[in-house]
């Protein structure tokens, strides 16, 4: 159900790019030209985290689709508020205002 070089999970299509290092805006414009969105990862689901891990197996973060306004961090596809998100330790930092997904430790950082 998804494109060529996309892999498919849970009803939805995921891209991962490690071509080269973009920041977070440059990212989130390579995810708007494919049509699509920076992921609102599912990383508190064990199926997931193996899903990524298999794809992925050399990434050790990636953005995710969050970002903070303000004083709120919300996912980028819907606007829901972060509360209960699985933050690192001391995080989120207040100076920053996007968020990776560390896929060895399972948690945001920021």
């Amino acid at each position: 159900f998804c494109k060529p070089g996309w892999h498919g999970s849970r009803g939805y299509c995921y891209l991962f790019k490690d071509d080269d290092l973009r920041t977070f805006e440059e990212a989130k414009r390579k995810c708007a030209a494919e049509n699509a969105v920076l992921a609102k990862v599912g990383f508190t689901n064990p199926s997931f985290r193996s899903f990524m891990k298999r794809i992925c197996s050399d990434c050790r973060s990636m953005y995710v689709g969050a970002e903070k306004n303000g004083n709120k961090w919300s996912w980028l596809d819907d606007d829901t508020d972060m509360i209960g998100t699985l933050w690192g330790a001391a995080e989120p930092r207040t100076e920053n205002s996007c968020a990776e997904y560390n896929t060895e430790l399972h948690v945001l950082t920021t």
